[in-house]
């Protein structure tokens, strides 16, 4: 299939953000997360070629993550859905819509907040969210005794706050619950490290500890309290995206089927080949929001290509068929039951949600298998293209300028050499 292809740079496609952490962009950490500057260019590209439509157009991302697109659409006033397996998308999101709806003043709320956490600090006052002693008692294990204590309280504030005061709370609440745990940020999979557990250690001994997480989580709600108002200078409308989440312990093609994308623009960043630790890298704050540990196993099991693979969707590649002959030929059916699973799902929730879309916009890094490079662009564009129908109009490619998670000589689960993605496409496809 012939491809066009175009060198850019992603993060000067749009001058409109100062960086990928600009605005309530940056609110929320997140594995592999959209670079807003691709999807604002994506829907700015849509909104050119369907000029006469303006805000009647809307955008769906059935891979949504932390709703990076959601964002971007009400910035242009359009309509969005997303999808996802993971229900932090729905907490993050909800999170927005409150703040950004609410008529109540944002810097009010963080201050009745702001007054109660001083209060539980100084006074030490213990107290405990409203959650199943079988999620205290495993969150117990990844603090130190004293710093869960205080957590705990807080989410115990945040459970019996009003709607805006939680929803001011949450992003801040979130960072800082991760942040004095012994998970290791950098990995994207919960993670107990030595470095965390001794730098936790140190702040015990050598600050006035108490002060200072308050005072982080104070300075954290602030700054969102600044972001989500500027935000809403900038789009003084409602922020109310559909959001579906998956069941947990359904998988894709079985028990639930997906919903049908009702949206003209489909923008996406499907989970990387084999980096999907999406559920695990939440499962700390949806402890402490309620969610069960056999809902977060249940739901890691969904993740793409830990799930089985969907018999029933046909991939047509000519690409992949050439990639899959030469891992038979090396007696690799695990890289085979990998792209078997990955393919067939992403490309099941892909062409659903593009049902009743005229534009794609599919960001994808380039894999590598076992030692085989994995074209991903090429395997997405072939199918689209040759099963149904699409037009393959451009894939813009960039250099990936950072990398936010920690990198090894050997891949610990493979043991193979670890070889990192180099570069990011953006695959265009269009059909009348």
């Amino acid at each position: 299939m012939p491809t066009t292809d175009v060198i850019v740079s992603f993060r000067e496609l749009d001058a409109t953000v100062r960086s990928t952490t600009d605005g309530i962009y940056g609110l929320v950490k997140y594995p592999a997360k959209f670079i807003p500057q691709v999807v604002n260019y994506a829907l700015d590209q849509a909104l050119l070629t369907n000029s006469s439509r303006g805000s009647d157009l809307s955008v769906i991302d059935p891979f949504a993550g932390v709703g990076t697109v959601a964002v971007s659409a009400h910035l242009r006033n359009l309509k969005a859905e997303l999808w996802d397996i993971n229900p932090m998308m729905k907490h993050n999101q909800l999170a927005h819509g409150t703040v950004l709806n609410s008529t109540r003043p944002i810097l009010r709320a963080v201050s009745d907040v702001g007054r109660r956490l001083r209060s539980v600090e100084q006074m030490k006052i213990e107290e405990k969210p409203s959650i199943d002693e079988e999620n205290l008692n495993y969150l117990s294990s990844w603090y130190h005794e004293d710093v869960f204590s205080l957590i705990a309280s807080f989410w115990a504030i945040y459970e019996d706050s009003d709607e805006l005061e939680r929803a001011v709370m949450f992003t801040s609440l979130v960072k800082i619950s991760n942040k004095w745990s012994y998970n290791d940020l950098q990995k994207q999979k919960l993670c107990r490290s030595v470095k965390k557990t001794v730098q936790v250690g140190e702040w015990l001994k050598t600050i006035k500890w108490e002060a200072k997480l308050v005072d982080e989580l104070m300075a954290a709600m602030d700054n969102a309290a600044l972001r989500y108002r500027r935000h809403r200078a900038s789009a003084n409308w409602v922020y109310d995206p559909d959001i579906y989440i998956a069941k947990a312990g359904s998988q894709i093609q079985g028990q639930e089927a997906l919903p049908i994308g009702n949206s003209e623009i489909v923008v996406t960043s499907p989970p990387y080949l084999q980096a999907q630790e999406y559920i695990r890298a939440s499962k700390l704050p949806l402890l402490w929001l309620g969610h069960s540990l056999s809902e977060i196993k249940d739901r890691s099991r969904l993740e793409i290509p830990y799930c089985d693979p969907n018999l029933d969707q046909k991939v047509s590649s000519p690409t992949l068929l050439e990639i899959n002959k030469g891992y038979e030929s090396k007696g690799d059916k695990g890289a085979i039951k990998v792209l078997e699973s990955y393919f067939t799902n992403t490309i099941e929730a892909l062409t659903r949600a593009s049902m009743n879309a005229r534009e794609l916009y599919l960001f994808v890094g380039s894999a590598g298998l076992h030692g085989t490079s994995v074209p991903l662009d090429i395997i997405f564009a072939e199918h689209f293209v040759e099963e149904l129908g699409w037009e393959h109009k451009v894939t813009l490619r960039d250099q990936i300028a950072t990398k936010t998670l920690f990198s090894t000589a050997v891949n610990p689960e493979t043991k193979r050499p670890d070889v990192r993605m180099g570069t990011e496409q953006l695959v265009v496809l269009t059909r009348q």
